[in-house]
């Protein structure tokens, strides 16, 4: 993205939408909550000077050509799915959902609900990835391949709906625990 592009926001909550085909890039200050980002036709980028959480964000592609990404980051604080409570986080990218968070990549839901929907998805923390406190919690996919990594102490856990490539999961000091429905490709862990 470039600076001239992006919507500058400093909000508490963000809905916002395209009706054609286009991008939206959102530079968010600090913690905003994702009630209800989609494309018609587009990627998303959401840079955020806080935490995030996730409650609906969806690139669709008109064309079905697999080109449009969701890009959600962090430069303190953590990405979570859901509020845990009255919502379930989910990422729908029409190619590769691409998680960066400066703290933990958390499932607030602790329920089995698809977290992430993409070809391809990579997540990178500075914490555990799938919950906090010492308890694995996992990430719910439905992905083709997924590279998830920690920069700092933390558990990785991934609950994959159906057969999964691992094409790199590695942790700084943590557990890996991977689920998956179907065969499973270890690459790198």
């Amino acid at each position: 993205s470039t600076a001239d592009q992006d919507i500058e926001t400093s909000a508490t909550n963000l809905v916002a939408s395209t009706t054609t085909s286009g991008d939206i890039v959102i530079d968010e200050t600090d913690t905003i909550t994702l009630t209800s980002v989609t494309t018609t036709d587009g990627a998303i980028d959401v840079d955020a000077g806080g935490a995030v959480i996730i409650q609906t964000v969806t690139s669709a592609d008109t064309g079905n050509d697999e080109t449009h990404d969701v890009t959600i980051t962090t430069s303190s604080g953590n990405i979570t799915f859901g509020d845990g409570a009255t919502f379930a986080g989910t990422v729908t990218a029409d190619n590769a959902a691409i998680i960066n968070a400066a703290g933990a990549i958390v499932d607030d839901d602790n329920a089995d609900n698809v977290d992430i929907s993409a070809v391809s998805t990579d997540l990178d923390a500075g914490g555990a990835i799938g919950g906090t406190g010492g308890t694995v919690v996992q990430i719910d996919t439905a992905v083709d391949s997924i590279t998830a990594n920690t920069s700092a102490a933390g558990d990785i856990g991934l609950n994959e709906t159906d057969a999964i490539t691992l094409t790199s999961v590695t942790t700084t000091d943590g557990a890996i625990d991977v689920d998956a429905g179907g065969a499973v490709i270890i690459q790198t862990v």
